[in-house]
Parts: structure tokens; sequence; C-alpha cells
């Protein structure tokens, strides 16, 4: 699942640095992959979630054959599920560098964009493994700690965008 998530997450990842918010990506520590948005205090539940939305909407319409938001796996048709529903009381996703209940102990492992791409692979990252990336590496997600995201204005970027793209169609 994981490389035939990678345009999708390529998509997402360009799309933050064009609305020029700083992001990161983690593996779930199975199939998946995440995506990170520092945020800091002051945002509510309700823009967090409308952000992820949003964010997942814009980017299941500029790739709608690779993508989609729709939860029913009978209505994806082969897409992958680009899953803003985590952003949701009550639901919960792998903190980095835990371990995942699989065989292997495999980890939700911090990752550099530029390690994003084919051959990627969750069993790369063991309870084996991860001591000796976080030595050679450090804390990937540390520069999160300092950061902040304005998500009124890139939820303003996402809904001008999305405006637009509707008005051309």
């Amino acid at each position: 699942m994981i490389s035939m998530a990678l345009s999708r997450l390529r998509a997402t990842h360009q799309l933050l640095d064009r609305l020029q918010v700083k992001n990161y990506c983690k593996t779930s520590g199975k199939s998946g992959i995440h995506v990170l948005v520092p945020l800091g205090d002051g945002h509510t539940f309700a823009e967090v979630r409308r952000f992820g939305k949003l964010l997942a909407e814009r980017v299941a319409a500029d790739i709608p054959n690779l993508a989609t938001t729709q939860h029913r796996i009978g209505k994806r048709r082969g897409r992958v599920y680009l899953d803003y529903m985590r952003n949701a009381i009550g639901q919960t996703a792998a903190a980095p560098y835990s371990l995942r209940p699989s065989p292997g102990a495999l980890v939700s492992a911090p990752l550099e964009w530029h390690e994003v791409r084919k051959g990627l692979r969750p069993d790369q990252f063991t309870i084996k493994t991860i001591f000796k990336r976080l030595k050679a590496k450090g804390d990937m997600l540390r520069p999160m700690l300092k950061q902040r995201t304005d998500l009124s204005r890139a939820v303003r970027k996402l809904e001008r965008e999305s405006l637009e793209a509707s008005a051309g169609r």
C-alpha cells in the first residue's frame, strides 16, 4: 500500500508547501503514511478538522483517479483513502516511534521527504533498526515542537483554490 500511496503523499506535501504549511511524514507502522502539521495551541477542534477535510478534498480533487476521501471501501475503486477522519474525537493514530502489534515489531517511523519513494516498505523500520536510525538521523520530528501553523490562513487559501477549481469545471 505504501508504494501505491506515494504519488498521493507527494501531492499532499506539494500542496502543503504551496500553502506555506510546514509538514512532516511518518510511516503508520503498517501500510499507511501519516502527514503531520505542527499546530501549536490556540486552534479549536473544528478548525483543525476543517483544515484536514479541506486538504484531503483538495488533493482528491487534483488527482481523482488516484485518491479519494470516500470512507466506504467498496466506493474507493482502487484509489488510496485520504483519511482526514483521524482528526475526530475518539480517533487514534500511531504515535511516532511507537511499536505496532505486528510480526517483526514494526515501528511508526518519521521519514525525511526524500525517503518517500518507490521501494519504501514498513518492514524497514522495526524495533531492531529504529535505534540505529535515531542515532544516525536524530529525532526528525523535533523541529515540530517549535513550529506553528496559521490554520486560518491555510484554510482561506484552500477554500479559494476549491472555489477556483469549481468555477473552472
